[in-house]
């Protein structure tokens, strides 16, 4: 079989299994105060601050470990919000995790706006100007799009998000971009990013939240205080360990490189072909190409 589905997800790379059956042994729990525990904890500590540097981002108590990038989208939205009815603006876009909490908000009481797409699947820049406002509590658009590639601006969108309403929070769904291409947070300026580890070839069941300051958040998973009194639950090591080892291995310019000549390639073959249309721009992300076969349903 030839595996054309990694947007969805990767195998895992075999130095990061090695990885994981080696932490196993880590069975500490991190919060509990005897030598090896603390010792588990500095180690998520330090793969805390390897996620952090491969996101272009400084360490400062500032990145959340979650279940999945689901659950950091929803810590994003759900966490960040403290006007009852402020205004919620998302893009048409967005993966569920965001789209269907949104919908979930609006049924509370919050004012959620849905940002046009241009033809290429990015945000509608004069739209996305037209539903700012005041009451704009929080904006939530995807960085990469998981089934065009379509690249948003993040840093634009941002920019005008904040000189609108300096006090709107920006969150970016950075699933499909972290890993593959270049991502700076420290250019970014926003205040949430979710990633996921295993869209890069680590496990499933552990994502992240970058936050610019933590202690914004409001918790929506209680219990015994871990990662700053925002996401209680007993931290899995060996996950934890395998992603700050996946962050500090990733080459990221050779996978770039590597993916544009068989993006190229796919594009080459499928060109002009009747009945079969490439829906992802020449300037989506390439890694992701999306086709129609006139009389064949997508799945």
């Amino acid at each position: 079989m030839i595996y054309l589905d990694n947007a969805s997800t990767t195998k895992l790379n075999s130095e990061i299994k090695n990885e994981i059956l080696k932490s196993l042994d880590c069975f500490y729990n991190p919060s509990a105060s005897y030598g090896v525990a603390i010792e588990t904890k500095n180690k998520i500590i330090n793969a805390k601050k390897s996620i952090c540097k491969a996101l272009g981002a400084s360490f400062n108590e500032n990145l959340i470990i979650t279940g999945s990038a689901t659950e950091a989208n929803n810590l994003a939205l759900m966490g960040s919000l403290r006007k009852k009815f402020g205004q919620i603006i998302i893009s048409e876009g967005e993966h569920p995790s965001v789209y269907n909490c949104a919908l979930q908000l609006k049924s509370m009481g919050y004012e959620v706006n849905f940002v046009k797409l241009n033809q290429d699947g990015t945000v509608n820049i004069n739209h996305f100007k037209e539903l700012l406002k005041k009451e704009t509590s929080l904006v939530s658009i995807m960085h990469v799009n998981n089934e065009t590639g379509a690249i948003n601006d993040i840093k634009l969108l941002r920019q005008i998000t904040k000189e609108h309403w300096e006090d709107a929070m920006f969150h970016s769904d950075g699933v499909q971009a972290f890993g593959k291409i270049p991502v700076n947070l420290s250019e970014l300026d926003v205040d949430y990013y979710s990633i996921s580890a295993h869209k890069i070839g680590g496990p499933k069941g552990i994502g992240t939240l970058y936050c610019k300051n933590a202690k914004k958040l409001k918790p929506i998973i209680y219990g015994g205080g871990q990662e700053y009194g925002i996401r209680s639950g007993t931290e899995n090591v060996s996950f934890i360990l395998s992603f700050g080892k996946l962050c500090e291995n990733l080459n990221q310019k050779n996978n770039y490189e590597y993916v544009i000549k068989l993006n190229k390639s796919f594009r080459k073959f499928f060109e002009n072909k009747p009945n079969i249309i490439i829906n992802s721009s020449n300037k989506s992300s390439p890694f992701i190409l999306s086709l129609a076969f006139k009389g064949v349903r997508g799945e």
